[in-house]
């Protein structure tokens, strides 16, 4: 039998626990504490508030949230991947430390701009679940109840709320659905091409640095030579322009720094759809497609390289070369 904490059974705990050792929040796992609009459940309790925070369920119901979730399938995922960047940008808002170790801790990964299915959002029959870190106060690693009973009586129901005020973004969260199946549109698309990857002209690859994923600033948008362009039409006859890469062996050549990696991991994060603004929106890439490279500083003997490089210093022959050391 489900065991359940009303709202005042909640208070009336945390009074009973205050002061005491922190695992004495442990008489919260599992229990399903009763809320007006909402269930919440803590699936795990963090054993010391110096410990990775405790996790906490909610489970939000269809008259809460009025979202059409009822639809396609296929749509779940960018919605998911919607409401997690939502929850990502206000546990933020209301993250405020309030004591030892993670006390008051509000938080989720942070997410990339890749459009993904992620475990924090699930849509089960027609509620929306919500799980996310929760820091249980503590003060000297003993349990400071007045701080727990803000942070679960006042802070979690106004997070919950704002979560589901979805009554001014349904054209952005149609914009976000909009853009996954138009990405899953174009990997179809490419089967029935004998292609593996799509890239659209004006579209940004460079990043703003190796470690970021955000687009660079002032970036040149990829132009593809006009005789290699071709046109898909999507969906509401929109048409996208761009240069399609077909199976085979292709080859990427140019100078240094002239965007030959760039190129690549754009089509190597092409596996995944984007979202608006991140530049890569329209670069699509089989699921299949895998990335192989060559480790820095391997040894090589006796390979003929003379097909990619003709001229070496000191008159090195090419098509017998030969290091201890090589790269690219």
């Amino acid at each position: 039998m489900e065991k359940t904490l009303s709202y005042i059974e909640l208070e009336e705990l945390l009074d009973k626990i205050n002061r005491k050792k922190y695992g004495a929040y442990k008489r919260l796992l599992n229990k399903t504490i009763l809320y007006r609009d909402f269930k919440a459940k803590f699936t795990k309790i963090q054993p010391d508030p110096y410990a990775k925070p405790s996790i906490i369920e909610c489970s939000i119901p269809h008259y809460l949230h009025r979202l059409d979730i009822r639809k396609e399938y296929s749509e779940r995922i960018p919605l998911t991947d919607y409401i997690y960047r939502k929850l990502y940008n206000i546990l933020r808002s209301f993250r405020r430390k309030c004591g030892s170790g993670y006390s008051c801790y509000l938080g989720i990964p942070r997410p990339s701009p890749a459009i993904l299915l992620r475990s924090a959002v699930e849509i089960k029959n027609t509620n929306i679940v919500v799980r996310f870190y929760i820091g249980l106060p503590s003060e000297k690693r003993r349990i400071n109840s007045e701080k727990a009973k803000v942070l679960l009586l006042k802070t979690l129901p106004n997070i919950i709320h704002k979560l589901t005020d979805f009554s001014k973004e349904h054209d952005k969260i149609r914009e976000h659905i909009n853009i996954y199946k138009d990405y899953m549109f174009i990997r179809a698309w490419l089967e029935t091409r004998q292609a593996i990857a799509f890239i659209k002209e004006n579209s940004i690859l460079p990043r703003e640095s190796s470690i970021s994923d955000k687009p660079l600033a002032n970036a040149i948008p990829f132009t593809p030579p006009k005789k290699d362009l071709v046109d898909i039409l999507l969906p509401g006859n929109r048409k996208l322009r761009g240069l399609l890469i077909r199976k085979g062996l292709t080859l990427i050549i140019g100078g240094a720094y002239h965007g030959k990696s760039t190129l690549l991991q754009a089509i190597q994060q092409g596996i995944y759809p984007h979202i608006k603004g991140d530049g890569r929106e329209y670069i699509v890439t089989i699921p299949s497609a895998i990335t192989i490279q060559a480790e820095d500083g391997r040894f090589i003997h006796n390979v003929d390289i003379s097909s990619f490089i003709d001229k070496l210093p000191m008159n090195i022959d090419t098509k017998c070369f030969t290091t201890k050391d090589a790269s690219g």
